[in-house]
């Protein structure tokens, strides 16, 4: 037996799924890519320490707005 393996391309990806019967099948922003953005962001405000008693609902909304954000980085399926 012979067996070839290929690293999947985002495009390939998607496209695998939807033929697998995903109802709803999405290339995406990269959640750590939105998240690092966010926290550079407050670290040269000096504002980061104001949102860690926030983190865990902060990382989840952060999660939740990359899956809905085109992209090339994730892909998002919905069986």
């Amino acid at each position: 037996m012979r067996v070839t393996l290929h690293r999947w391309t985002t495009p390939w990806l998607v496209e695998a799924l939807a033929e697998a019967g995903f109802q709803e099948v999405r290339a995406t922003v990269h959640s750590g890519d939105l998240a690092r953005g966010f926290a550079r962001s407050l670290i040269a405000r000096g504002e980061a320490a104001a949102f860690a008693p926030h983190f865990e609902a902060l990382t989840r909304a952060l999660g939740e707005s990359a899956a809905r954000q085109p992209g090339e980085s994730m892909v998002a399926a919905v069986r």
